[in-house]
């Protein structure tokens, strides 16, 4: 591939010369993931003008934005004739174009001549479109500007002289944007989860998050507000409170596991050591009433030595608690009595 960098000036100088051979009815070949489609210079055969035209916007891990290639006819007067074609072309970020730019050149291949009325001359046509060239892939976001301009090689008798379509020096300017699209879905940028690839966009609650990266996918939370940052939003988290990522919840009454407090008694059910506390009872930090302490403290199918020794642990443990305001005077004496009279300890005869 050849480049080629050259003025301005330069281009509308050697636009005027030479007038005896020319080119005529250019096309720039792009592919924008349906097929090349053809855009002219001239606005001629009813064809969108390659100049000026916006071609879109492409993600840049999706189908990318093709310089396939591009058309020339060219017209000869007398012994005045086109030899060669030549697409150039450059891009650079939208507004801010270089003074000047480096020019890459496609080789446009002679198709054969054919008959022009209107020139009232046997004209050639040159085409290349299997150039694919990619002017977005790896491109970083951003809008951007591809800009071309087509040169032929003349002779005539004794020399040779260069032709030029390059709309006197300007030459033709289309735009093209590459999205912001980090995820690499092609969707951009209106992305229901920008960070997670889903294409498809799917959204269950329409909350405007998409499923892939929704806390909640059944429920609406547009705000995908997590209090206990476990990953399940609060409008649907069984203990919004408490981190709870598996979200366990054993009697299906909605509240999960890790936050259930089935005996009311203040104590959650997986810190509680007693959770069929009756309701109303004191509570130690286990979450057991004061007959429920004694009992922890002092099983009666323990291997006592004797009764005794199952008595004296009731005993003490009763007064302790009865000490700490946990059990009043009356029920301790109700707990320790009741000790005495089983059978905790008793050594079968």
């Amino acid at each position: 591939m050849m480049t080629f960098s050259l003025p301005l000036a330069t281009l509308m100088t050697a636009l005027s010369m030479n007038p005896g051979a020319g080119l005529y009815k250019d096309f720039v070949v792009v592919d924008r993931g349906s097929g090349d489609e053809y855009y002219d210079t001239y606005g001629v055969d009813q064809t969108t003008d390659f100049g000026g035209l916006e071609l879109g916007a492409f993600c840049p891990t999706g189908t990318p934005l093709l310089l396939s290639g591009g058309e020339a006819n060219s017209y000869q007067n007398g012994n005045d004739d086109v030899q060669s074609t030549t697409l150039f072309y450059t891009t650079f970020e939208a507004g801010n174009r270089p003074t000047f730019p480096l020019f890459y050149g496609i080789n446009l291949d002679y198709q054969g001549q054919f008959y022009d009325f209107n020139f009232n001359s046997l004209n050639k046509e040159w085409r290349t479109t299997g150039s694919n060239l990619d002017l977005t892939t790896g491109a970083a976001a951003g809008d951007y500007a591809v800009e071309v301009w087509f040169s032929g090689y003349a002779t005539y008798p004794g020399g040779s002289f260069y032709v030029y379509d390059s709309n006197f020096g300007v030459n033709y300017v289309a735009t093209y944007s590459v999205l912001d699209d980090p995820d690499g879905d092609c969707v951009a940028p209106d992305d229901n989860c920008a960070d997670i690839a889903n294409g498809d966009q799917a959204d269950s609650d329409n909350d405007g998050v998409g499923d892939v990266c929704d806390s909640c996918v059944n429920d609406i939370n547009t705000d995908q507000a997590d209090s206990d940052n476990d990953g399940v939003g609060d409008a649907c988290d069984v203990c919004p409170n408490v981190f709870d990522p598996g979200q366990a919840d054993g009697n299906n009454d909605g509240v999960g596991d890790a936050c259930s407090d089935s005996d009311a008694d203040g104590v959650l059910d997986s810190d509680d050591a007693c959770d069929d506390t009756e309701p109303g009872a004191s509570t130690d930090a286990d979450g057991c009433s004061g007959a429920q302490a004694v009992a922890l403290a002092c099983p009666c199918d323990d291997n006592w030595k004797n009764h005794g020794a199952y008595v004296k642990c009731v005993a003490h443990i009763a007064d302790d608690l009865s000490d700490d305001g946990l059990l009043t005077e009356d029920e301790a004496d109700a707990i320790k009595s009741a000790a005495g009279s089983s059978d905790c300890g008793k050594k079968n005869k």
